[in-house]
């Protein structure tokens, strides 16, 4: 995984309640090479950041006061602006029945914690990348 300048500049928000969790994740994915990292502390929050910044990926707790994380996907989903923003999910509980209810609402993307950086920074590598093919293909279609 070879973080190019096109990737390193995309905007990923990262919203979590916890502070040192959000410092965990901006860490991990700084020290893959990940540049423009945004906070958010809730659903509302990263609502308004939306508005006024141009996302290209949202990472997000599931359990936060406020709005959760399929609350939030679910905003964002009811505005075509946004439809198609890459969104994981980071949940604390792998139980199937949690992965059934996100898959129900149309989140494709989940990330267990505690979770592995690497795999978190594959996955956001991934996501931002499957972008960047989509308006190439879109460009020269």
């Amino acid at each position: 995984m070879e973080i190019t300048p096109e990737i390193a500049k995309n905007n990923i928000l990262i919203v979590e309640d916890a502070i040192s969790m959000r410092h965990t994740i901006k860490a991990s994915l700084r020290a893959q090479g990940f540049r423009s990292l945004i906070e958010a502390g809730d659903g509302q929050q990263a609502l308004k950041l939306m508005k006024s910044k141009k996302i290209n990926l949202v990472i997000c707790d599931w359990v936060m006061p406020i709005m959760s994380g399929p609350e939030l996907f679910e905003q964002i989903q009811t505005d075509k602006k946004y439809k198609n923003i890459p969104f994981i999910l980071l949940t604390g509980n792998d139980q199937k029945d949690s992965v059934t209810e996100a898959l129900k609402i149309g989140i494709k993307h989940y990330v267990v914690k505690p979770f592995n950086p690497q795999k978190l920074s594959e996955k956001v590598f991934d996501l931002l990348q499957e972008q960047i093919n989509k308006r190439v293909e879109e460009v020269t279609s």
